[in-house]
């Protein structure tokens, strides 16, 4: 099978993703991703990848500089002409969509070789906080009508992006609620992947939490204004690591003002010291309301518990994770100094959530299926028209 990949960022040194398309192409399958140079969300401008780049049956052109010139409409338009050159050379079977930006070209690609679009979104439009999808909350977010404008251009939105593909995946389980709104469509649930080249065993630092992940609204960041003093002031925490950046920096930069000698605040680090740095503290902390997938796949794969004050993942409290809220984050914190069992308890029901749901050789096997089912549905279809 060969698959055409449209993704807004492939790189086996940041992305788990990367990890499940390649199992998908150990097993004898070839994948074609295009994508762009700046991996910005990971590891911002340290470094831009290669504009070519083949590993084993998988091929990366990166035709655009940066995402955002992937998502602007006249540099695609400029550079089809390119990636119709490209494409045909591969001849793909199917086209995978990662991300709605890349669905104008993936329509495009669909009418000029007659091929089907597998769509995988993160999740749907969410009513609770509908500018994940769509984005221009400063523009449509106000406080006389609140987010009416927000849920109703992504209705429509969510209703252009996902029109032309013929399967859908979200890696958001209640998503699974609107299976029936989508009818013409094979629909599937698949979890995000984490990739860890290791089982880690790292010695702990007792009195360490940490947080990695974009520094956005939607992970919540703010609520860090409310959680950190109260973690400073009533359990062991002395010293917590944030890793990342975003429009909600500042926030954390003033916490920093407040606690210098316990914040500690770095903007990119390669993926094997994140993974080492989560291993090695004693606890894990998100507050995302939805979103902060890898972050939390990373603590399950490399054993650190995980205290979430939102249950947006399916979370079984005090077995894979600690559910809290802002105000008992210091009790749910304490809780964990003083019993051991239930310490290492967390840490191997984590670990096996990982393991059965979110490994990315697991996640690539489900993608392949997919992938064989979307393709077999479309010729089908094909041939009572014919």
């Amino acid at each position: 099978m060969n698959i055409l990949l449209l993704t807004p960022g492939i790189n086996k040194k940041y992305n788990d993703n990367f990890y499940s398309y390649k199992y998908i192409a150990d097993c004898g399958n070839y994948i074609l991703a295009l994508s762009n140079r700046q991996t910005i969300t990971k590891c911002g401008d340290l470094e831009k990848a290669q504009l070519y780049e083949s590993t084993n049956n998988v091929i990366i052109y990166r035709i655009f500089d940066t995402l955002k010139e992937q998502n602007n409409f006249i540099i695609r338009k400029k550079k089809y002409r390119i990636i119709k050159k490209i494409v045909s050379n591969f001849k793909p079977h199917i086209i995978f969509c990662e991300n709605a930006n890349n669905m104008p070209i993936a329509t495009q690609l669909k009418k000029d070789f007659n091929i089907p679009i597998l769509l995988r979104l993160e999740f749907l439009l969410n009513k609770k906080y509908p500018y994940q999808m769509i984005g221009k909350e400063k523009l449509l977010r106000n406080r006389i009508t609140g987010d009416y404008l927000g849920i109703l251009f992504g209705k429509i939105i969510e209703k252009l992006v996902c029109k032309n593909a013929d399967a859908i995946i979200t890696c958001y389980f209640l998503d699974l609620k609107r299976k029936s709104e989508f009818k013409d469509k094979l629909f599937f649930f698949v979890p995000w992947p984490t990739y860890v080249p290791h089982r880690y065993n790292e010695r702990k630092c007792e009195h360490r939490a940490i947080y990695i992940g974009a520094l956005d609204s939607h992970k919540n960041i703010k609520e860090f204004e409310k959680i950190l003093p109260e973690i400073f002031a009533k359990t062991p925490i002395k010293e917590f690591i944030f890793v990342g950046t975003g429009r909600d920096l500042h926030l954390i930069m003033e916490l920093k003002k407040k606690y210098p000698d316990r914040i500690i605040l770095i903007n990119f680090l390669p993926r094997e010291e994140c993974l080492r740095l989560i291993a090695s503290s004693f606890v894990a902390i998100s507050p995302a309301i939805i979103g902060g997938w890898g972050f939390i796949g990373d603590a399950w794969a490399t054993g650190t518990p995980i205290i979430v004050t939102h249950n947006h993942y399916n979370f079984k409290n005090k077995m894979d994770a600690i559910v809290t809220s802002p105000d008992n984050i210091a009790d749910s914190i304490n809780e964990l100094y003083q019993n051991p069992q239930l310490y290492e308890s967390i840490i191997n029901a984590g670990y096996h959530r990982f393991r059965t749901h979110h490994d990315a050789q697991l996640i690539g096997a489900k993608y392949y299926e997919i992938c064989k089912l979307t393709i077999n549905k479309f010729q089908r279809s094909h041939e009572r028209m014919s």
